[in-house]
């Protein structure tokens, strides 16, 4: 780099003037400077990425850069909408350019993270603050009847706002969180598939005589899936690593599976009785005599019969 000097604005803050080439090398490779913080010429404007000025990061990491840089430039616009921190951008970020050939065992991979510490430092700072602020204030607040309220765990709130926001931007730029991957909803189908259609598949079966009369089946179908949507958004607000939305979602996913099954066969065989009820002559004179009553029921609440099913 010569004799040139060097200005630098980080990202995350700081700002450093009149550097030498040996300095702005020994910061970046103290982690100090980002590849995406900018460099230029001492007393000019023409900015660049620290990742473009030649020898100051290894081709290994610059190349990856450039294989990704697209995905990169959608990761790092989502800092502006606020689905994104700066750090959890560069930790993603990073994870990614480890994938390509000599990134994982170069010397910028195993860098010091400075900024992680002031970024931490700056949070914890905040807290206390937010912290303290509410403590003055419910200090000087009267009681009220006597009883304390409830405390608002805060700290698990944001955790699972955080945690939404992370799933759904790694969803946008089209990298699938690692509780979406395949490997993960197959194995949980392989544990717990054949127990669950089992189990259903016998529920469903004690339902088939009332499914010709009151579309019970069809109603325990609708709870399963409205069981399995919740799993899915139980899932969106769990930290990495935690699979509770993605168990609940499978089992009834299986389930839905296992209903429709019962009710195709069901319908199938017959229309008016069911399964069982078509096997059973005994059963179908009971769902006759069920339709009926129901029937004459609605009819005395003036409800007409278009309500029931008959045989």
């Amino acid at each position: 780099m010569g004799d040139k000097r060097y200005r630098v604005k980080c990202e995350d803050g700081p700002r450093h003037e009149c550097l030498t080439g040996e300095q702005l090398v020994a910061l970046a490779r103290s982690g100090q400077v980002d590849l995406d913080d900018l460099v230029a010429l001492h007393g000019t404007e023409q900015w660049a990425h620290a990742w473009e000025i030649d020898g100051l990061f290894e081709t290994s990491v610059v190349h990856a850069l450039r294989v990704h840089r697209e995905a990169i430039g959608r990761m790092h616009r989502s800092i502006r909408g606020g689905w994104i921190s700066l750090i959890e951008y560069r930790r993603q970020r990073d994870e990614m350019l480890r994938r390509e050939s000599g990134v994982a065992t170069s010397r910028w991979s195993g860098r010091p993270r400075p900024d992680e510490i002031r970024a931490n430092a700056q949070e914890t700072l905040v807290r206390a603050a937010k912290e303290g602020a509410a403590a003055q204030r419910s200090a000087r607040s009267p009681a009220r009847l006597g009883r304390a309220p409830m405390p608002l765990d805060r700290a698990a709130l944001t955790g699972s706002f955080q945690a939404v926001k992370g799933n759904v931007s790694q969803i946008l730029r089209g990298d699938l969180p690692e509780w979406a991957e395949p490997e993960v909803w197959l194995g949980e189908i392989r544990r717990h598939g054949v127990g669950v259609t089992l189990r259903t598949a016998v529920l469903a079966l004690l339902l088939d005589p009332l499914e010709p009369v009151m579309h019970a089946q069809q109603w325990l179908l609708a709870v399963c899936a409205l069981a399995a949507a919740g799993g899915m958004l139980l899932q969106m607000g769990l930290p990495a690593g935690a699979y509770a939305g993605v168990h609940r979602s499978v089992r009834m996913l299986v389930a839905c599976g296992a209903i429709s099954a019962v009710f195709v066969v069901g319908k199938s065989i017959d229309v008016h009785h069911g399964l069982i009820g078509h096997f059973w002559p005994a059963m179908a004179g009971w769902q006759d005599q069920l339709s009926t009553w129901l029937q004459e029921i609605l009819q005395r609440l003036g409800m007409g019969s278009g309500g029931t099913t008959g045989a």
